[in-house]
């Protein structure tokens, strides 16, 4: 059941559009043309503003050259949302050459300014030594600020740093309180690590054959267990009867993510 702190496929390659989007959705009401002329007349929410426009192609088309050039100019501000998004691009190397020592600088600085996700993306490059000296204490630290705002890979990836004792002592309370947050909220990966708990009762968490099974069912689409074969493996494994099965079925239906 030991895993060690992973990085799922794809998130430094989503988190460019989906970073952005946690801040504002739209242009509101101003055209491309008047954020142009309030970004030149340095006004620092424009220049962030148009810097997005350019990225997602919102009233113009894509350019991720004019995108990095506005929020450099933003992120020279310490505009934090702007620090944030242009720390992406470099991690993810979207228009530019990857740089993870100009990510973490821009991670950091958001970071520091208070942004959680900016906080879970600094974690990750000092948890790996991405850009910066790996140091995994600091790391818990940083993910430990953006987990507790709710940042979900924050909450999953400190349950794991918990588990395994990475620049922490092993701790499978901690761990599971973590996981168990993410799991809530819908996150499968960090659903089946419940479901693990619960079937071998680790840490303070009793060993619950009905409750772990509800938790392997939610996990489903990871794809780790066939749907057919998992009541069957249940109960010829774990010798589960029947009424257990139905019963953890039943939880897996009610089950509602919180938010």
């Amino acid at each position: 059941m030991n895993r060690t702190h992973t990085q799922r496929p794809g998130f430094w390659g989503l988190a460019v559009g989906m970073v952005l989007c946690l801040y504002s959705l739209a242009l509101g009401q101003e055209s491309l043309a008047e954020l142009t002329a309030a970004a030149k007349k340095n006004n620092v929410e424009a220049q962030y503003k148009l810097g997005r426009a350019y990225e997602l192609g919102l009233g113009t088309p894509i350019s991720l050259k004019d995108a990095v050039e506005w929020y450099r100019r933003a992120a020279r501000a310490n505009h934090a949302p702007a620090q944030l998004a242009l720390g992406s691009i470099y991690a993810a190397g979207a228009g530019v050459k990857q740089d993870w020592r100009e990510a973490a600088r821009n991670f950091q600085a958001a970071a520091d300014a208070g942004l959680p996700e900016a906080q879970c993306r600094f974690a990750f490059c000092l948890a790996r030594g991405l850009g910066i000296k790996a140091n995994p204490a600091e790391a818990v630290r940083y993910y430990e600020k953006a987990a507790e705002k709710g940042v979900l890979e924050a909450q999953m990836q400190l349950g794991e740093i918990y588990y395994n004792g990475e620049g922490v002592e092993k701790d499978y309370r901690v761990a599971f309180k973590w996981l168990l947050r993410a799991a809530e909220r819908g996150l499968p990966e960090a659903q089946y690590r419940v479901g693990s708990f619960y079937l071998l009762g680790q840490g303070d968490v009793k060993r619950d054959l009905v409750e772990a099974h509800k938790w392997f069912i939610l996990a489903l689409p990871l794809g780790r267990d066939d749907p057919h074969k998992l009541p069957e493996k249940m109960a010829t494994l774990y010798r589960m009867t029947p009424e257990q099965i139905q019963e953890s079925f039943k939880r897996a239906k009610e089950f509602k993510p919180a938010g």
